[in-house]
This record gives structure tokens, sequence and C-alpha cells, in this order.
């Protein structure tokens, strides 16, 4: 089974775009905090996920840690019950080709599939973001998704 934690913003990514709420976000609470980027070998890209309220955007506290250039790394999620499925049930996504370039940190994502090797092989299949979405972020503006919104807080080195 592949590594589900190093590049855990696009948990969050998937599910903002999916319509989440606060709660399906807490679920990846204890992925995000086993997270880890070896900033000896990549940079590493953290990124805040905050919400917008009457005083302004206030951080969530969910910082994502990125490791730039990794090649279909997956992860899971929790989700809620839908089509076939009457319960809540693993989805599986997977991102490649992140970069870091004068200070934006783009990449495109997978999935969500109902198993790894299902991910696997789309991100496999996948070229330059055939069949996966490009995403991306920087450390001046606030990029909405769904009701969250992402902004670089730190890159290293």
């Amino acid at each position: 089974m592949k590594t589900y934690t190093k590049f855990i913003m696009s948990i969050a990514l998937f599910l903002i775009i999916s319509g989440c709420n606060e709660s399906a976000l807490n679920s990846i609470n204890d992925e995000v905090a086993d997270a880890a980027c070896d900033p000896a070998v990549s940079v590493c890209v953290t990124v805040g996920v905050y919400v917008l309220d009457d005083t302004g955007y206030v951080n969530t506290g969910k910082d994502l840690v990125y490791t730039v250039g990794a090649e279909c790394e997956s992860w899971t999620r929790t989700a809620s019950a839908h089509d076939q499925y009457s319960t809540e049930h693993d989805h599986f996504n997977a991102h490649k080709g992140s970069t870091y370039v004068d200070g934006v940190f783009t990449w495109y994502e997978y999935g969500p599939e109902h198993d790894q090797p299902s991910i696997d092989a789309t991100c496999a299949s996948g070229v330059n973001g055939v069949d996966g979405v490009q995403k991306e972020v920087d450390a001046v503006n606030y990029t909405q998704y769904g009701n969250f919104y992402m902004k670089i807080d730190s890159v290293s080195p």
C-alpha cells in the first residue's frame, strides 16, 4: 500500500470541493498530524485552511503539509453514504505533477476511487492532468475551494 500522509492538503481540497463541512475536515485531523516532509529531500509547502467570517479570514488550525514533486501518492478519507454505498466508506485520491515555482504551488489531483488499486491505476494513467484536476495556491491570495480558503503559510527549505 502506498504512503497516505505525505500530501495531505489534497485531502482537504477534495473534501472542500465535494462540499464537506467542518466535521468532515476534522475527520482527517489524525492524518494531518502524521504528515511529514523532509526538507533535505524536497521542498515542503505548508498550506493553511481558512474560513471567512465577519472579522476576516480565520485559520482553522488544519495546516496541510506537501512534499513537492511526489508522484502518485495516495490517501484515503471517510466518505458519507452515497449511490450504492449505504454506509460510510473509504474514498481514495492521489496527486502528481506538483511544482513550486515563483511562489505558486500547483498539482494535479485524481479520484476519488473506492479502492487502492483503482486510484493507483487512475493516477498512473493520467498525464499532465488528463482525468486529473489542476489546483494551485500561493502565499498572497486566499484561494476558495467550497466553504474554505487555502493559502501557503510557509515553504522550506
